[in-house]
């Protein structure tokens, strides 16, 4: 081992404190909220699914984060009445984002996008600062699903129904 570089670790710890991350239990945790955000769309989409106005179709895709290197994840695409150009595509970027624990992108036929962070319940954009309106408890933290608007206004919306059909709706740019 190079001694100076052991003591160059030992100062950063002791100056940051550098947190231990399962990275595994990270990945499993994004993976997990991926699938219930997929969940809470088809439940939205319930009564278009039933009546086969729209499908919503689930794939595999692979992810490389630097930090979990090339991964599987699920990506979806929402098709309508079987068109072909009239699909919208689920994309997952990642769990390492800025202040939050995921991002899903939500990209149209004419390449429109929205997209979707997983961040602290809490959380609301103020002065282009990202602020959490009531700290959590330490390790109760509740990560939830939210639409962000694009920069340079950025804002946080609800993940609502009526939210996530305008957003669907404007995606297909209608």
């Amino acid at each position: 081992m190079y001694k100076e570089f052991d003591e160059f670790l030992d100062q950063q710890h002791t100056k940051y404190g550098l947190p231990t991350i399962d990275f595994e239990q990270r990945k499993e945790e994004w993976l997990t909220a991926l699938n219930a955000l997929y969940a809470k769309i088809q439940a939205i989409l319930q009564p278009y699914l039933a009546d086969q106005r729209v499908y919503f179709l689930q794939s595999n895709s692979y992810i490389t984060e630097k930090l979990l290197g090339r991964y599987p994840a699920p990506q979806a695409t929402i098709v309508f009445g079987g068109v072909e150009n009239s699909q919208v595509t689920l994309d997952p970027i990642g769990t390492f984002i800025i202040k939050g624990r995921g991002r899903v992108d939500m990209i149209g036929p004419t390449g429109k996008t929205v997209k979707f962070v997983l961040v602290k319940k809490n959380d609301v954009v103020r002065n282009f600062k990202i602020e959490t309106i009531s700290p959590d408890k330490e390790g109760e933290t509740e990560w939830v699903w939210k639409m962000a608007s694009p920069p340079p206004d950025l804002s946080y919306l609800e993940f609502t129904e009526s939210n996530f059909l305008e957003a669907l709706m404007f995606v297909m740019d209608r």
